[in-house]
């Protein structure tokens, strides 16, 4: 842990990474600081600072009118900022370049902007491209702070109550070979129609896999599906790669043996935000905070329209399941009728199952299968009011919570 490793006070660190991380409310943070330190000379971060600037100082900055400025906010505003650090405009401009793709700022109509918040800004870090140049401080200084800063008091908290009121605001898609045998698959439970809706399909790095390095699902990292807009956004940041249906049907695949929980980001028949992750509790930066506080992580995600379901003929013990199950929904019970010497066997609950299909493809026995418990008209379409900021008509209204992720909206 960071923590252990290195001996940091805030004292030590200049001004400008203090004011960065005061920026997108962690002021006093004992590691963005430091982080911002590994990551960005003085030079660009009094550069990053910058990027709050207005346009009416752009404007005034250059002599020039707000509505000159509009024309094309990036360029005048890059140049603003030169003149302002007394700098030549290809050096600003080579700089944010870097924080681009490093993940730091980011384009929209209005010119440049840094992270609005450290949910944009953690989940923007998928660029290995970086990786030896930063070192393993860098890493360790991101467990660090995501386990002792991020979990405890990240933007989840703010979330909690909403999720009481209205409901989980991502949905299970069950592992595709949990349900090979099942004729007439429900559209939306169905990955390959899922992507099938979009034109663009690319992978990236999962950032919260990539920031917590001592995790204990030892998973592959080039897991999160990143559609259309999205893909577009972290193709442009070297931080994506397109891939075929066949290439993300074989990632899906392998993220499922891996025990992760395939889950859209958004609980409408199409996603909100266009992007399927893979997730596991031990470092998802929305699972695992739920998990360290003991809070039931059926309250952040929908089930599926399918629960697993075992044949205790079958089944023989062995707890694959319960292992593979990160949901809590799988208890070694002996079943009605069977003798004092009969082995515990697994038994699903009902209330707790959402339908992931992690434990019926890794079955040894072949004693779990798949069965359908809802219908398509339980899953919010487009445009529906319910479950409030969650479905893409609400989300539209800016009824949502915005947690600033870098995978939301993308502008250039």
């Amino acid at each position: 842990m960071a923590e252990k490793k290195y001996a940091i006070s805030l004292n030590e660190v200049e001004a400008e990474y203090q004011e960065l991380a005061a920026r997108i409310n962690y002021d006093g943070s004992k590691y963005l600081p430091w982080i911002f330190k590994k990551a960005l000379t003085l030079e660009q971060a009094r550069v990053a600072l910058e990027l709050y600037i207005s346009s009416e100082e752009v404007a005034s900055t250059l002599g020039i009118s707000e509505e000159e400025a509009a024309t094309d906010a990036q360029k005048y505003q890059l140049a603003a900022i030169a003149k302002r650090l007394n700098l030549d405009k290809e050096t600003v401009t080579r700089h944010v370049q870097y924080m681009f793709e490093l993940g730091f700022a980011f384009p929209t109509r209005r010119g440049w902007r840094f992270a609005r918040n450290v949910a944009q800004l953690k989940d923007s870090q998928t660029n290995t491209k970086f990786d030896e140049e930063l070192g393993d401080q860098y890493f360790d200084l991101w467990e660090a702070f995501q386990k002792i800063e991020g979990y405890p008091t990240g933007f989840l908290w703010e979330l909690l109550p909403r999720l009481e009121a209205q409901g989980p605001i991502f949905r299970v898609i069950p592992a595709r070979k949990s349900l090979k045998d099942i004729p007439d698959i429900v559209p939306e439970d169905n990955i390959e129609e899922v992507l099938r809706l979009y034109e663009t399909t690319a992978v990236s790095h999962c950032p919260c896999k990539r920031l917590v390095r001592d995790r204990a699902c030892h998973s592959p990292t080039e897991v999160c599906l990143v559609l259309d807009r999205v893909a577009e956004h972290n193709v442009r940041r070297g931080t994506a790669r397109v891939i075929s249906l066949g290439e993300a049907l074989a990632i899906h695949d392998m993220a499922a043996d891996a025990g992760l929980v395939c889950n859209a980001q958004g609980i409408e028949a199409k996603p909100i935000t266009p992007m399927i992750c893979h997730c596991h509790w031990c470092c998802c930066d929305e699972f695992a905070p739920l998990v360290m506080h003991n809070i039931p992580l059926q309250k952040l995600i929908a089930s599926s329209c399918y629960q697993a379901e075992v044949d205790p003929d079958k089944c023989t013990g062995c707890q694959t399941c319960v292992t593979r199950c990160q949901f809590g929904a799988i208890e070694m019970k002996r079943y009605a009728g069977a003798g004092r010497q009969e082995k515990f066997k697994a038994w699903v609950d009902p209330d707790k199952c959402v339908g992931c299909g992690l434990c019926v493809i890794k079955c040894p026995s072949e004693a779990r299968t798949m069965k359908q418990v809802k219908t398509s008209e339980s899953i919010p379409k487009e445009g529906a009011d319910t479950a409030g900021y969650t479905t893409a008509a609400s989300y539209r209204k800016g009824k949502h919570l915005d947690t600033g992720s870098v995978m939301t909206r993308p502008v250039y």
